[in-house]
């Protein structure tokens, strides 16, 4: 499963992608309606960050989530044909790109400096996907385990600073 990457300069719509792999296939002659709700439009600069301790209101854009399931082979039946099974999950690590101003590169700062001197406590967070009005939330990536890994000092060209954080866990909702 992805999800486009958000940014507050691009009003493109977004996208979640993701595949789906049938148990079995039975041949037959198809019929009904789709299944599933209808899906919502979501611009990709229409979303808000919350990170536990951290004013997320800097972040300009959000590169991520992906989640990917690795496929585990198993035998089946009595000639031994190969199948595979779903794996454990594995999280892609986010991108931030936080624009100056504000407190969220401090906040951000200290949480780096507290895992530097070995409290490593992961956080939570959330990335709220807003509908145009920015003021209704109309879904939800809820991220866990949060843990910074690389914020260089310096700005990038755009004047922006970049953070990578690991994901311990994500539910789209």
């Amino acid at each position: 499963m992805s999800i486009s990457d958000f940014d507050a300069t691009d009003s493109a719509l977004g996208t979640v992608n993701f595949v789906v792999v049938p148990s079995e296939i039975r041949s037959g002659t198809p019929g009904g309606a789709p299944i599933g709700p209808q899906a919502r439009t979501f611009r990709r600069s229409s979303f808000r960050v919350e990170i536990a301790g951290v004013d997320g209101s800097r972040v300009a854009a959000i590169e991520g989530p992906r989640v990917s399931w690795s496929k585990v082979p198993v035998e089946v039946g009595p000639g031994r044909r190969h199948a595979f099974q779903q794996g454990p999950p594995s999280f892609a690590d986010i991108q931030l790109s936080i624009a100056t101003g504000g407190s969220t590169t401090t906040d951000l700062e200290a949480w780096v400096d507290e895992v530097a001197h070995g409290q490593v406590v992961p956080r939570n967070g959330s990335i709220d996907i807003l509908s145009a009005n920015l003021s209704t939330v109309i879904g939800q990536v809820s991220l866990t385990g949060l843990g910074p890994s690389v914020f260089p000092t310096f700005p990038t060209a755009t004047g922006r600073r970049s953070l990578t954080l690991h994901v311990g866990g994500v539910t789209l909702r």
